[in-house]
Order: structure tokens, then C-alpha cells, then sequence
């Protein structure tokens, strides 16, 4: 727990690891189906735990989504490559036509949903500790 909200300097550290991990790898010699699964099982496990506890703001979203973007679709750094459909529609399920990547801002909205869930069902020492200090005699909505 924070008792503020985070910004965007405090993501960085997210920022360079995944910035680092992309430097080691070489896409050019990867099939889309290795960088898809690259993408799923790496890159978007990194912000997991920050995911789970914080709401992540805009621009740092967009810039993990830029990363990942660029990892799948540009094999090599220096020539640029057209897109082939929109970023929105790649993280779609592969039911729903899309190819199946994770979308971040989804998740990181699932795991907050999770944290509101057991704050409303279950009584524990956390719950007790911030029913007492924010809500009082409130609801929560």
C-alpha cells in the first residue's frame, strides 16, 4: 500500500527492464509465433505485481504497449515496418479474431476488481484496518 497515488517516474524501473530485455533479444530471427509467445509469457508478466496493487497511469501504459508493439511487429530496429492491423484489435482473444495478446489495462482493472471483491466479502486484519480509517459508518460506492 501507497499513501499516494503513483506517477510515472515511478514506473520507470518497469520501463527499463522491459527496455533492457527487448536490447537482448533478436526478433528478426524469431517467427510471429515466437514473438506472440514472447510477448504473453515475458513482457506481459513484467508489470504484474505493480499491475496487482496500483492503477497504472496512461502514459505509462501506452509506453509498455509501444514496446510491445514495436517488438512484434518490427524485426529489426532500424527499418520500420507497416502495421498490419491496429494494436487494439491484436490483444482481442483469438476467439474474438485477435491474436491473443494480453490486454494490460484490462488486467491491471481485473486485479484491482480482485482487491475490492475481498475488501467486500472477507473480513480480515487489512479489511478492518481500511473499513475503519476510510469508510466509517459509508458504503463503498
Amino acid at each position: 500500500m501507497h499513501f499516494r497515488k503513483l506517477n510515472n517516474k515511478d514506473w520507470r524501473i518497469i520501463e527499463e527492464r522491459i527496455e533492457k530485455i527487448l536490447c537482448s533479444w533478436k526478433s528478426k530471427f524469431l517467427s510471429v509465433g515466437g514473438r506472440l509467445v514472447l510477448i504473453n509469457s515475458v513482457l506481459s508478466s513484467l508489470p504484474m505485481y505493480m499491475f496487482s496493487f496500483f492503477e497504472v497511469p496512461r502514459g505509462v501504459l501506452k509506453k509498455i504497449e509501444y514496446y510491445r508493439s514495436r517488438f512484434f511487429w518490427q524485426n529489426d530496429e532500424h527499418n520500420k515496418k507497416y502495421r498490419l492491423i491496429k494494436w487494439g484489435l491484436a490483444c482481442q482473444p483469438r476467439e474474438q479474431g485477435g491474436l491473443g495478446i494480453q490486454n494490460l489495462d484490462l488486467q491491471n482493472k481485473c486485479f484491482l476488481s480482485k482487491w475490492l471483491y475481498k475488501l467486500c466479502n472477507e473480513d480480515g486484519m487489512w479489511q478492518k484496518l481500511l473499513r475503519n480509517k476510510y469508510l466509517k459508518n459509508k458504503t463503498l460506492s
